[in-house]
C-alpha cells in the first residue's frame, strides 16, 4: 500500500499496481502521510494538527497542540512514538494512542 498526501485536503491509499483503495478526507491541505513500521497506522499532518488513521481509513485520533503549520510526521523505528515538526519551532513526541509525551524546543 502507498499513501499520497495532497493540498486538495485528501490522503489517498493505493495498491502497488495503481488501483485507488481509499480516500481519507476531512483535513486541511495535507503535507505528509507516513505509514508506521508495522504498516497498521498512517500519520498525516495538515494545518496545525496531525492525525492517526488505521490502515482501513478509520481515524484513530487527532494530534493537537502545535501553534503553527505542521510539516512532517515520522514514526520511531519501533513504531511506538510519532514525532511531528512545526513552524512553531517545536517537535512534539506522541504515543500511538495520541497521548503527548513531550515537546522538544530549541530550534531557531
Amino acid at each position: 500500500m502507498i499513501a499520497t498526501a495532497s493540498r486538495d485536503k485528501t490522503v489517498k491509499l493505493w495498491k502497488r499496481d495503481g488501483t485507488l483503495v481509499k480516500t481519507l478526507e476531512g483535513q486541511d491541505g495535507v503535507s505528509s502521510a507516513k505509514f508506521s513500521p508495522d504498516g497498521e497506522l498512517i500519520a498525516t499532518v495538515s494545518g496545525n494538527t496531525g492525525k492517526l488513521w488505521k490502515r482501513d481509513g478509520t481515524m484513530v485520533t487527532t494530534l493537537e497542540g502545535h501553534q503553527y503549520w505542521v510539516h512532517s510526521a515520522e514514526f520511531s523505528p519501533d513504531g511506538n512514538l510519532i514525532a511531528t515538526a512545526s513552524d512553531d519551532k517545536t517537535v512534539k513526541l506522541w504515543k500511538r494512542n495520541g497521548t503527548l509525551v513531550t515537546t522538544l524546543k530549541g530550534h531557531q
